[in-house]
């Protein structure tokens, strides 16, 4: 026996049925964006779950998530850095994770402070223990308060802030970053990043300053300055990046400096770089205009050091070995008559 049919209930005309009644899924209260995007913050990065959340809500409203995820969030920070220590993170990728985060953050300057310069720990931040082992440490103020590691991640805004405000002193070897266990001068650092593609823009802005000291040695005490003498034979840097360097008040084109326990000037090396290493075309009139640049600024052709005869005879004596007619003594012919118009 079928049950019994309910009763529908009557209702006036024009009235609203009074009673239960089931919500549908459109009428249940939305979850707002921003507590969306608060929730991404607490996600495990490493497992897509906050690409996933981004794609779910679409392009506009991801914006917002990423904002909302972003704000004084430093346990993003932290976890990048340990990815970074940890090798699963390149260095360019941790920049942009770094320029995203201050994109948000932009009050990110109220983080560096003298005293955080001073610290010890965020100074340091690779060191070894009592047992021997490499300890690197994650602590996010480490990327707003060590100009090495801001030179590292290429966060000039960050250096220059350290530098112009805070006065973190330019020419001090007293920061160790994640690339070197050395504290190096901040000059060598930045010139160490730079490729031929990709002048580092801290190198850049290091020898745009008045202050900095371009021949000082690569590490605190006796040595030599690896970036005039590296600059010299190689294209790691644009050439106007080396006409800047060696146009700086503080370059001194008659300095000498050991190398491989031989004493040479800038010229030595400029000019042993076109008669030994030029190997193409192009490199060779790379050289040449390196030369040129070093006699403009006041090198002397005519200076001999301990070790070496004068630049202008030691070209002379690789002429005459190697005769006017090869390659190497077209070029050395060639310098002979650049180096004697800047002959007194």
């Amino acid at each position: 026996m079928p049950p019994p049919a309910k009763k529908k209930r009557k209702t006036a005309a024009g009235s609203v049925p009074v009673g239960p009644r089931r919500s549908t899924r459109s009428q249940k209260p939305a979850l707002s964006i921003e507590v969306i995007g608060k929730v991404a913050s607490f996600v495990n990065y490493d497992d897509g779950d906050l690409l996933n959340i981004c794609l779910a809500v679409g392009r506009k409203e991801s914006a917002v998530v990423r904002y909302t995820c972003l704000r004084n969030n430093m346990r993003y920070l932290e976890h990048c850095l340990k990815q970074f220590v940890g090798y699963n993170l390149k260095g360019s990728r941790m920049k942009a994770n770094t320029s995203c985060w201050m994109e948000v953050n932009t009050d990110w300057r109220k983080l560096c402070t003298k005293e955080r310069t001073e610290d010890d720990g965020l100074s340091t931040p690779r060191y070894q223990n009592e047992e021997g082992e490499l300890i690197s440490r994650t602590d996010p103020l480490i990327l707003f308060n060590n100009p090495a590691v801001a030179i590292e991640f290429e966060v000039v805004d960050v250096l220059k802030h350290l530098v112009e405000e805070i006065g973190v002193d330019i020419n001090a070897y007293k920061w160790v970053g994640y690339r070197f266990r050395e504290r190096c001068h901040l000059l060598y650092l930045s010139y160490c990043l730079c490729s031929q593609n990709d002048v580092s823009k801290s190198f850049e802005y290091i020898v745009s300053r008045e202050d900095v000291d371009v021949c000082a040695t690569q590490t605190r005490g006796e040595g030599s300055n690896m970036v005039w003498q590296s600059s010299l034979l190689t294209d790691r840097i644009s050439f106007a990046s080396f006409e800047a360097f060696v146009r700086h008040r503080s370059f001194d084109p008659n300095r000498d400096s050991e190398i491989g326990g031989f004493v040479s000037l800038p010229l030595h090396h400029a000019i042993t770089g076109i008669v030994v290493w030029a190997a193409d075309s192009r490199a060779t009139s790379i050289a040449m205009d390196k030369v040129e640049v070093l006699l403009k600024v006041g090198a002397d052709p005519k200076l001999a050091t301990q070790d070496y005869p004068s630049p202008l005879e030691y070209t002379r004596s690789v002429l005459r070995g190697e005769g006017e007619q090869s390659r190497k003594g077209k070029l050395c012919k060639a310098l002979v008559s650049m180096l004697e118009q800047y002959t007194d």
